[in-house]
This record gives structure tokens, C-alpha cells and sequence, in this order.
């Protein structure tokens, strides 16, 4: 890279760059991007950090470290590809001396869109591997639970075993009955009783009338029997004030 490049760089300005400012500049130069143009994103490193420490958690010794970038060379996103062509475009020896927002202007990914794109492609990568570690290991952790179901202390483990493979039943699951009973009184129909209509009511009154004063039945016509019956009291009242 540093041949590619070295005619790109005049005399003059190779002269006053220490060899760190001059691999630098080589690699922004090799990008496409100028130092100005990148921008600072808080947190964006410490982030990058952060997940980069978790990939190298528990790495042999002889093993070279995981960059987060790294993650995204199988990914089928667009600007994840970007991405991991402008991180592995430059030399590892380079690489270093870059802040990855570096590889984001020249990706044309926005940093926090990056932190997305990584995170996934952890996630995805991690329940790969989770699979496969389970895959792998499952024949000796049943051979260890066999191992313990022979013992005489290994009832837990048989039963286990026996579950497994059906020679045992499943328990059943505990079954909830939900009874309900409606109030007769609060939750039945609501009951209508009618009012008896102004005739029966006058009539009644009329009847009523007639038998406290111990005379005949009322007239089947009840509105008429009771316009006599206070005609008369009526006249009985004048009567007895002329008097």
C-alpha cells in the first residue's frame, strides 16, 4: 500500500510527516477521505470497544484480535458490505492508526447505523455458534447423564431419561375450571309490571268510595260514578253551609 501511494504524497510534505502522520495519511488518502471531513461521534469508540472486548473474551494467546467490523464479512446487508470492504481494503497495520469513523465516511455509513449493523451480526453470529456448540456437546452430556443415571443416587437423572425417551408418561399439566353462576336476582332479566290504566284506578276508588258509604256497586261506567259521587258531596257541602 505504502508503494501504491507514495507518489500521491509530494517530497515536501513527506518531509515534514513523522512515519505514524505518514501511514495515516496514506490511509485516508487510500479511502478517499480527507481528515477533516471525519466527524467525531461520542461514545461510538467506547461502544466499539466495549463489543470488541466480548468477542475477545477467553482468546488463545497466538490468536490475532476480532475488530467488531470483522463481524460483517458474511452479512447480506448493503451497507454492511460497504463497510467491511472499506474496513478490509486498508492493512492491518493501518488500521489502527484510524478512527472508525474513518471506515464509516468511506462506506458512506452513518456511525450509529454501524452499531446496529455490528450488534446484529454479533447476535446472529452468537446464536450460530451457541447452535453448534450444542450440536457438538449433546452426545457427551447424554453420555454423562447415563454416566449418572446408573448410579444408585441418580433418581433424578433416570427419571430424566426415562421422560426422554417415553417410558415414562408426561405429568400432566395442572388443569384450572373456572366456575361461574349468575345472580338470579342482580344478573336476570329485569321484570315489568304495568300500571293499571286511569279507569281501573277511578273505578276502584269509586268502589271504595261506595262501600264506606254502604251503598250499590259502582255503575259499569267508573269515570261517570265518580262525577255523581262528587256532584252529590258537593251539594251536601253547600247544604250544610246555607244551613
Amino acid at each position: 500500500m505504502a508503494n501504491e501511494h507514495r507518489a500521491r504524497i509530494p517530497a515536501t510534505e513527506r518531509a515534514r510527516l513523522s512515519q505514524t502522520q505518514y501511514r495515516v495519511e496514506l490511509a485516508h488518502r487510500h479511502l478517499g477521505i480527507r481528515p477533516e471531513d471525519v466527524g467525531c461521534f461520542p461514545f461510538f469508540r467506547a461502544n466499539l470497544r466495549r463489543i470488541g472486548r466480548q468477542l475477545n473474551q477467553g482468546r488463545a494467546k497466538d490468536t490475532p484480535l476480532v475488530h467488531p467490523f470483522a463481524l460483517l464479512e458474511c452479512s447480506q446487508d448493503a451497507e454492511a458490505r460497504r463497510l467491511w470492504s472499506a474496513y478490509n481494503s486498508v492493512p492491518a497495520s493501518f488500521r489502527r492508526l484510524l478512527r472508525p469513523e474513518c471506515f464509516c465516511l468511506a462506506a458512506r455509513v452513518h456511525p450509529m447505523r454501524a452499531l446496529e449493523l455490528v450488534t446484529a451480526a454479533a447476535v446472529h453470529q452468537g446464536a450460530q455458534a451457541s447452535a453448534i456448540l450444542a450440536a457438538v456437546s449433546h452426545p457427551r452430556v447424554v453420555e454423562k447423564t447415563i454416566q449418572m443415571a446408573l448410579r444408585d443416587q441418580g433418581i433424578a437423572d433416570r427419571n430424566a431419561l426415562h421422560r426422554a425417551t417415553g417410558f415414562t408418561p408426561l405429568p400432566k399439566g395442572s388443569t384450572t375450571i373456572v366456575n361461574v353462576q349468575q345472580n338470579a336476582q342482580g344478573q336476570g332479566p329485569a321484570t315489568y309490571v304495568l300500571a293499571p290504566s286511569p279507569e281501573s284506578t277511578i273505578r276502584m276508588l269509586a268502589e271504595a268510595f261506595n262501600e264506606a258509604r254502604q251503598t250499590q256497586p259502582a255503575h259499569p261506567s267508573p269515570v261517570r260514578d265518580t262525577i255523581n259521587v262528587t256532584a252529590q258531596l258537593d251539594r251536601a257541602y253547600h247544604d250544610k253551609d246555607e244551613s
